[in-house]
């Protein structure tokens, strides 16, 4: 956070806590409703891990890992709403955050969002064996995606230290 604070503004920091506050709140609240056990949450550096009782079912993890990221769809639609009574750079700024964080939550990584919902999805359809194979390969293909990027960005940027820091997670 420390290092976050020193190359980002003080004002984007908590925008994007917001939003990572936001997006965890649509996991939980759908945890919640579908009555699913939450054995832990573990804080990350750009979010949680809500580790869920394996028991709940393909179905119910696919819409529990959408949950986030359309929780944050929705606070982008509400922030343009009231941007455009509102004129607002910080609004605009929550808006372009909850995008993006939505939009890369579902990159089909093991780790994010759109990864359990390519695995829930793989081993409806498939046997698990095949389904792990599937699955390996996305995850493989979205790793070097996303570090040629990364290393791509930071060459035009000069080393942003906020997507470095997430692939680097990831």
């Amino acid at each position: 956070m420390f290092i976050l604070l020193i190359n980002e503004s003080f004002i984007s920091i908590i925008l994007i806590l917001i939003s990572i506050v936001i997006h965890e709140l649509g996991h939980i609240i759908t945890i919640y409703l579908f009555k699913v056990e939450i054995k832990s949450i573990d804080i990350e550096p750009f979010g949680c891990s809500i580790n869920i009782d394996e028991l709940s079912g393909y179905k119910k993890d696919i819409i529990i890992s959408l949950a986030g990221p359309l929780n944050g769809l929705l606070l982008s639609l509400s922030c343009a709403f009231l941007n455009f009574y509102f004129d607002s750079v910080y609004l605009f700024y929550l808006l372009f955050i909850n995008l993006i964080y939505s939009a890369i939550n579902l990159i089909p990584c093991r780790e994010l969002d759109g990864g359990k919902i390519i695995e829930s999805i793989l081993y409806l359809k498939f046997d698990p064996i095949r389904s792990y194979k599937i699955i390996e390969l996305i995850n493989t293909i979205s790793s070097i995606t996303l570090i040629t990027l990364t290393l791509y960005y930071c060459i035009f940027t000069n080393f942003n230290f906020s997507l470095t820091s997430l692939c680097t997670v990831l």
